[in-house]
């Protein structure tokens, strides 16, 4: 006879997510809530002015490797930011990162991998830049 042994072991994923009605949110300049339908926990903020920032800042309970995730809405119904500039701060510096808001709205869309120290010294700032076509949309980022 054959005697099969299944081992279940639970590897731990810490995901930390800053929402724009969260505390670990802040803004600049000029938002509108917006009238988006594909927004995270129903509430999105949106921008048309040169200059207006958001930034998510998560408390992060372990420092390490985390995957940047963002969440923004309404390509399908407006003309969103074609270049909308993320600026992440992390444990060894910046790293800026331009993502098409026309593309891949309403789901998490990556920013990339970066090292973070715990507590809530990282933080990624988007920034609505001159060159901006269309509004820029802030919700949600994930740090997995």
């Amino acid at each position: 006879s054959m005697t099969l042994t299944v081992t279940d072991s639970v590897v731990p994923i810490s995901e930390t997510i800053v929402d724009n009605r969260d505390t670990g949110f802040s803004r600049t300049g000029s938002w509108s809530e917006s009238g988006a339908p594909d927004e995270y926990a129903a509430s999105s903020l949106y921008s048309a002015t040169v200059g207006s920032t958001a930034t998510w800042t998560p408390a992060l309970s372990t420092a390490g490797t985390y995957e940047v995730f963002v969440w923004y809405t309404g390509s399908a119904q407006y003309d969103r930011d074609t270049d909308a500039d993320y600026t992440i701060n992390y444990a060894d510096g910046t790293t800026a990162v331009s993502i098409d808001q026309n593309q891949g709205s309403g789901a998490w869309v990556s920013l990339g991998v970066y090292t973070f120290q715990a507590g809530n010294s990282s933080s990624v700032t988007l920034l609505r830049d001159a060159n901006a076509v269309g509004t820029t949309s802030a919700d949600a980022m994930k740090f997995v």
